[in-house]
């Protein structure tokens, strides 16, 4: 038992690290704040958790499906390496932001058959190194365009593609190394943009608070119900539930159930305000209703 938390708080530590190293790089980084929480007020006192250990590893199989299940948050440390095989398609979806961050052997994205895609269907799109950027076509055209303006830029010398105009400039020499040089009728190449879609829909999360202090109620149980689904869970630690997501505007019933919050309420009044008040519970008797 002991053993298997150390070996935890241990790997937590090495992420610590890591998600540290990913803040200076300006990469988003690991949720640890979660982290530290269950480690210290479910997995030390083993409140309502449970822990599987063995020293010389776990294997878990099925001749179906596994699936892994969080309201809140889902930790993965290694301390080697994380090995996925997938013999079919993979697909990874996030409703916020995605982060991945390597901090010293480089990242490789290869595709041996098909494209690869990359857009950024609504915002901006930077690519940034230090040193030297390639960009090569080995049996293939190699297209810069854009809707309204094309610049580029070195060492203060520029060329400017817009509204079908060029512009060029520089400090110091312009030199040509050509054979002819041949000067025609004006013409241009319309080139039609692809279309970006725009993701719509909606969503929508609660936050469930105490009606008489309006303090945020944490792990209170709740169910949704939205487009005939019924999605049941506990609020995190801001009181908020999770996210209903609907394509169009869509009406979503929230219903808590505060017969399975675990809380007692207690209320006392005291003539003698210069006395303390002593309450002493030991030999009180539950009397059957």
């Amino acid at each position: 038992m002991t053993k298997a938390l150390d070996e935890i708080a241990f790997l937590k530590k090495q992420v610590e690290q890591l998600s540290d190293a990913a803040e200076q790089a300006n990469t988003l980084a690991a949720d640890l704040h979660e982290q530290v929480a269950m480690f210290e007020a479910r997995l030390k006192p083993l409140n309502e958790a449970i822990l599987a250990s063995a020293p010389s590893g776990i294997a878990l199989t099925s001749d179906s499906h596994v699936q892994l299940a969080a309201g809140d948050n889902l930790m993965v440390n290694v301390g080697g390496h994380a090995d996925i095989g997938v013999m079919d398609n993979m697909t990874l979806q996030v409703g916020g932001s995605l982060g991945v961050f390597a901090q010293q052997s480089g990242i490789q994205l290869k595709a041996n058959g098909g494209k690869v895609e990359v857009q950024a269907q609504n915002n901006t799109l930077s690519l940034l190194a230090k040193g030297k950027i390639s960009l090569m076509a080995v049996d293939g055209d190699v297209l810069f365009a854009a809707k309204k303006r094309l610049k580029i830029n070195a060492g203060g010398s520029y060329l400017i593609l817009q509204d079908g105009k060029i512009e060029y400039g520089t400090r110091h020499d312009y030199v040509r190394k050509t054979v002819h040089t041949v000067k025609t009728k004006s013409t241009q190449q319309p080139i039609t943009m692809p279309h970006m879609p725009l993701v719509e829909g909606y969503s929508q999360y609660f936050v469930i608070q105490d009606q008489k202090t309006g303090k945020e109620l944490k792990h209170f149980p709740y169910t949704l119900y939205v487009n005939d689904q019924k999605i049941e869970g506990v609020t995190n630690e801001k009181g908020h539930t999770q996210r209903a997501y609907t394509t169009e505007s869509e009406s979503i019933e929230l219903v808590t159930h505060s017969e399975l919050f675990n809380r007692e309420h207690f209320q006392a009044s005291y003539w003698d305000i210069d006395a303390p008040l002593k309450l002493d519970f030991s030999k009180t008797e539950k009397k059957e209703k």
